[in-house]
């Protein structure tokens, strides 16, 4: 799956304070490295955006795509707790996160999981599993990756 190439991009603190904001991916991606705690958010031209709010160590991606479906990866493989995402995911969209912190992953990981997104690539692997919220029921028969494209066809 193709992502956008053009992205309108923000980066806030951790209170929601609008600090940069561009139309560089590698520019808005560079000034967030230097926070130790924030949100990364970028629209693209095809209606799709993703949302990285990241601390220090951990880092949890949003995904929004262009049907307006919401994906969320899930880390099977990571060891990463998640401590100090929680509170900032929660605070700012408001979506619930139930305990598993598989779908958090080390900040380093986040952010160039962001960055193949925002230069068009769609990561599919079996480190990184994406997950659709307010799930449509996957079929039992269909592996992980048929439904991943099933359900970034629907809309």
């Amino acid at each position: 799956m193709k992502t956008s190439l053009d992205w309108d991009c923000t980066v806030e603190n951790e209170d929601g304070d609008q600090l940069f904001e561009s139309s560089s991916p590698c520019d808005a991606l560079q000034f967030a490295c230097k926070l130790d705690v924030g949100t990364l958010e970028a629209d693209g031209k095809t209606r799709d955006n993703i949302s990285l709010k990241f601390d220090s160590q951990s880092s949890l991606i949003l995904y929004t795509t262009p049907q307006q479906r919401l994906l969320r990866p899930q880390f099977p493989l990571s060891e990463v707790s998640g401590d100090g995402v929680e509170d900032l995911f929660c605070d700012c969209c408001g979506i619930q996160i139930d305990g598993d912190y598989s779908k958090c992953t080390d900040r380093e990981t986040g952010f160039a999981l962001c960055e193949s997104i925002l230069a068009g690539r769609f990561p599919e692997s079996d480190e990184v599993r994406w997950v659709l919220l307010f799930n449509y029921g996957p079929l039992e028969t269909e592996s992980y990756f048929q439904r991943l494209r099933r359900i970034l066809r629907l809309g």
